[in-house]
């Protein structure tokens, strides 16, 4: 079985070297079909094995199946995120986590037969390098004092900046974050810098080394991207 780290590397050299795959067989050390199968199969997004309990949505179910119900008959541009929902149900209450809370509404979904888009969009390649970081802040919410965890991403060159806030520093919202910059800019950055951010770095090496978290391998595999690290 090809392993994720060897992965990446095989799709790198194919959308970001150009390289054939013959060439790429030969210099990884794999079979062709195995360059073709990583190449072809991206592996976009975590997948749930087990069907799992979510007691804590049990009170929301209804008001889910309204929101994802009442955001198809509205026009695209005023339809909600899944994050906007998130941050609305929590505004309201509801005190389970996103990943929990995106497993009920992939549940609804498939449910009511809405097609809703995968969890990466797929988007072009675009010159130069994005700047990344995740940060907080305390913003003042109905006269109260609430912090908050803001995702930046700014193109190294043109200086544009992308801002967007969430309620926690979550490995899902690192990668909602990314992904909402790639649509943000119309493109994937040839070179995303960060910060020894842990949703990406599981450890630290000597020098310029990392060894990456599995997920944030899949997400980086996926949009084909060389993430440098300071």
């Amino acid at each position: 079985m090809i392993e994720m780290v060897q992965y990446d590397y095989i799709r790198f050299l194919y959308y970001n070297q150009n390289k054939s795959k013959r060439a790429i067989a030969r210099e990884v050390g794999v079979h062709r079909n195995t360059v073709t199968k990583a190449i072809e199969n991206p592996e976009q997004r975590y997948n749930l094995t087990v069907e799992r309990d979510k007691p804590v949505n049990h009170s929301i179910i209804d008001r889910v199946k309204w929101l994802i119900t009442d955001n198809q008959v509205k026009p695209k541009k005023h339809r909600l995120t899944k994050t906007r929902m998130y941050n609305l149900l929590c505004e309201e209450g509801y005190k389970g986590s996103y990943s929990a809370f995106t497993y009920l509404t992939r549940k609804i979904e498939e449910e009511f037969n809405i097609n809703s888009k995968e969890a990466y969009l797929k988007l072009n390649p675009i010159k130069g390098s994005m700047q990344v970081d995740f940060g907080e802040m305390v913003v003042m919410h109905n006269q109260v004092p609430r912090k908050v965890y803001v995702f930046c991403a700014k193109l190294c060159y043109s200086k544009i900046e992308f801002v967007i806030a969430y309620p926690y520093q979550r490995t899902e919202y690192f990668f909602d974050g990314l992904n909402s910059a790639f649509a943000f800019f119309g493109g994937v950055p040839r070179k995303v810098i960060f910060d020894n951010l842990k949703p990406a770095v599981k450890e630290i090496l000597e020098g310029p080394d990392r060894e990456l978290q599995e997920e944030f391998l899949k997400f980086k595999s996926f949009y084909c991207f060389e993430a440098i690290f300071f």
